[in-house]
């Protein structure tokens, strides 16, 4: 059954792809079906007050889509390739995530923490600094600060794609259905039922976007 709905959500998600790039052809759309991650790793961040006590969290960098997520777990590795994961049945859906513009939009990463600010029991620090906020982040090691460092401005340095600003559009309103479905099941007491209702809602909102939310690429060349 769990491979069952993999496969509609890949078909799903292939369908959507489709419908918001119709100039490219089918085999440069398929790479995209499954994320592949530039860098993942435990970090700890902080909340948007950045007085809330730093928690640790798994986090994955989608270059593609210029995301960074972050989850409770780490993720698990799929069989489609040496960087492919979906999410564990127990974390099947991110916490939460920040788009990662370009640095012509003003978008910064910088290897400190600012100033008043402290973490737990690490202290490399990282801020991400978009046009709406700040985003604070600790990481275990002055190694693995380098390394996420290295991957930030890789993604900052690159210009933004259609497929980019769609996502960034799109992203919150193709998410906030799947995720409140999968609260609900969960609060139900029913873990099949949380990860069932995540992918029902997940291939929903994404046949629903491709329908009514993704007009052709050249509508959104000139944002």
């Amino acid at each position: 059954e769990i491979v069952d709905w993999f496969n509609a959500l890949r078909a799903a998600r292939l369908q959507y792809l489709k419908m918001a790039f119709p100039e490219l052809p089918e085999p440069e759309l398929v790479p995209l079906i499954t994320r592949n991650y530039l860098k993942q790793g435990f970090m700890e961040k902080t909340g948007p007050k950045q007085r809330e006590p730093f928690k640790k969290r798994w986090f994955a960098l989608d270059p593609q889509e210029r995301r960074l997520l972050y989850y409770k777990n780490p993720l698990v590795r799929a069989t489609a390739g040496p960087t492919a994961v979906h999410p564990q049945a127990e974390d099947a859906f991110e916490q939460g995530q920040v788009f990662l513009g370009s640095d012509e939009q003003g978008y910064q990463v910088y290897e400190d923490l600012p100033k008043g600010i402290r973490g737990n029991r690490w202290k490399a620090g990282i801020t991400i600094v978009t046009p709406q906020r700040r985003f604070i982040f600790t990481c275990p090691s002055e190694k693995e600060q380098r390394e996420w460092m290295e991957s930030f401005r890789d993604v900052l340095s690159r210009p933004l794609t259609p497929l980019n600003l769609l996502s960034k559009m799109q992203g919150l309103s193709l998410r906030l259905r799947a995720q409140h479905q999968q609260r609900v099941a969960t609060a139900a007491g029913d873990p099949l039922a949380s990860q069932r209702t995540w992918w029902e809602g997940e291939v929903f909102t994404l046949a629903l976007g491709a329908q009514q939310e993704c007009p052709t690429v050249g509508s959104y060349q000139g944002l």
